[in-house]
């Protein structure tokens, strides 16, 4: 059963088309990856799933609600949430206080309600805090909740980003480019994070560089170049779609020019 479907979305940029015509179902539970090479408008897509951008043509449908032109937060309030290519934490607050603030959507307490100490107010800040040590837990860095964030390792910081979006209980997680700058361990770690919240039910959509995260853990893989869909499938059709290695990789002619071949191994970065 699909929790996302894009429809014909289009995006225009002046007279750049960003996103041209974009079609795709994604399912409950599933592991999507959206590739391409830099450029194709993997991050206009998302930004504009999650109201940051408006298409000018075209529908976004999450659970039956057309979504499209929606505000941002509005967006976060019915169930999804997303980490950023570039890590967006506030530096100078602890990992628990980052994580709190990723709760804040589903608090109801206004701020006469916190200036007052209700009882109501703070049984919500009590859930609130069990919620984000529990997300903490669940992403292995709770034995840091009163470091400062930018105190973290770079691959932390990663994993402290998901533990916010988390914190907001979304049916969809959107990761932008999740291992980026990590190394191999933090990777591993990335990778076995991932599978453990689809295990737990949740339906995550992505976009990562590294081939070989992305062949080892989604279920289903969109491919763009310049704003269009060129191959749609699961890992092992993506890794040996000719038009996909093209995207990545040039023509067999260009590779033969620059002393490389164009392979299926190469472009999934797992040999």
């Amino acid at each position: 059963m699909s929790i996302l479907t894009l429809k014909k979305v289009t995006k225009t940029f002046g007279g750049l088309t960003a996103v041209d015509n974009v079609s795709f179902d994604l399912d409950e539970g599933v592991v999507m990856g959206l590739i391409g090479p830099n450029g194709a408008g993997k991050t206009t897509v998302f930004n504009l799933i999650t109201g940051n951008y408006t298409p000018d043509h075209g529908e976004i449908v999450f659970e039956g609600k057309a979504i499209q032109g929606w505000l941002t937060h509005r967006i976060v309030e019915l169930g999804i949430a997303r980490t950023f290519q570039t890590i967006r934490l506030f530096q100078n607050l602890s990992v628990l206080e980052n994580v709190l603030a990723g709760s804040h959507c589903r608090t109801k307490s206004g701020a006469i309600s916190a200036m007052l100490r209700t009882r109501r107010q703070r049984e919500e800040e009590k859930k609130a805090l069990e919620l984000a040590l529990k997300q903490l837990e669940f992403v292995g860095l709770r034995p840091y909740a009163k470091h400062l964030s930018k105190n973290l390792s770079y691959g932390n910081q990663r994993l402290l980003e998901i533990a916010r979006a988390l914190a907001s209980n979304p049916r969809l997680l959107i990761l932008d480019e999740p291992a980026g700058g990590m190394n191999e361990q933090e990777t591993e770690n990335l990778i076995g994070l991932i599978r453990k919240m689809r295990d737990e039910g949740m339906t995550i959509l992505l976009i990562e560089h590294d081939m070989g995260l992305v062949m080892e853990i989604c279920d289903h893989i969109v491919v763009i170049e310049y704003g269009l869909k060129i191959a749609e499938g699961g890992p092992a059709d993506i890794k040996e779609n000719p038009r996909v290695i093209e995207a990545y990789l040039g023509t067999e002619d260009e590779d033969e020019e620059g002393g490389e071949t164009a392979s299926a191994e190469t472009m999934a970065g797992s040999e």
